[in-house]
């Protein structure tokens, strides 16, 4: 009987920890032979493991979601450190609602402003379809649980890769345009921390 396989596909949000996920298997697999394969890149797409066509292959897709906040911060500090650019610029050019927007393209293959039916959508794919769905700001606590499901091995402690530099804060004018235009990623936010509590995505 042929072992099934099982492959881990990222939905990698920037931002929310997928290098960190993506750099500790790496350096994980340096040390032993571990038998996890995970497909990590911004790119990745809901039902790309039929492009494989294996029938012994089981897909497991998993994602990062982040509080709009931090995660607009840290993309900011990523993308501008020495430019020269204002906040509220490179905010509303086209990072409002960024996470909505990276699964609506990942997850139902829309690349448009996001509306209420693509939100609920979205929650009920990530609901239905994801076999796992962290939180950033809780990293330190589920990927060590995530990486011991996962079965790789000699992990004591995840890598922290891709970290920005701490060069600009917001102010509070800014933290409020972010809540007011990326609404919708504050929903998805807060809906996947209510599954949580019901018992979804958590791991022990």
């Amino acid at each position: 009987m042929t072992e099934k396989k099982i492959l881990y596909i990222l939905l990698h949000i920037p931002k929310t920890g997928g290098t960190s996920f993506n750099v500790t298997i790496q350096e994980a697999n340096k040390l032993v032979q571990n038998k996890v394969h995970a497909f990590v890149r911004h790119d990745n797409y809901y039902g790309l493991h039929e492009e494989y066509n294996q029938d012994n292959l089981e897909a497991r897709y998993l994602t990062f979601i982040r509080h709009p906040i931090g995660r607009s911060l840290s993309h900011f500090r990523m993308n501008t450190e020495n430019k020269g650019i204002f906040f509220e610029d490179w905010f509303e050019e086209k990072y409002h609602n960024f996470q909505t927007k990276f699964l609506m393209k990942a997850l139902l293959k829309k690349i448009s402003e996001p509306t209420e039916v693509d939100v609920e959508n979205i929650k009920l794919m990530l609901k239905k379809r994801m076999w796992f769905v962290g939180l950033t700001e809780d990293l330190d606590k589920e990927l060590p649980l995530l990486f011991k499901e996962m079965g790789v091995k000699h992990i004591d402690m995840y890598l922290h890769a891709n970290k920005s530099k701490k060069f600009y804060e917001l102010n509070s004018k800014e933290k409020e345009l972010i809540l007011q235009k990326s609404k919708f990623d504050l929903e998805i936010y807060e809906f996947i921390i209510q599954l949580k509590k019901e018992g979804k995505f958590n791991l022990k």
